[in-house]
């Protein structure tokens, strides 16, 4: 068996020279608007809808409900999301 010197460095640098690339989710939520104040929230719209990315597809969820929640008017809260693919 031959032993070449310096073909780990070469293999070493190519690994290295390669990009690696995460893969990132991206999801849509859209979530029921519930009135609790009709004071506050006199014409509230039916649905609040948000985006989402992360580094697994639970992790685009919980950002896309979090920022579809955020959206809600006051005197509402937002309830029944789901979350689809973007």
């Amino acid at each position: 068996m031959k032993v070449v010197k310096g073909a780990s460095w070469v293999m070493l640098g190519l690994l290295l020279a390669s990009p690696v690339f995460a893969k990132t989710f991206t999801y849509t939520a859209q979530c029921n608007i519930q009135v609790i104040d009709p004071k506050k929230a006199p014409n509230p719209p039916a649905r609040v809808t948000g985006t989402g990315t992360g580094k697994t597809a639970d992790a685009a969820c919980t950002a896309a409900k979090k920022d579809a929640t955020q959206k809600a008017p006051a005197g509402t809260y937002a309830r029944h999301c789901q979350c689809k693919p973007a």
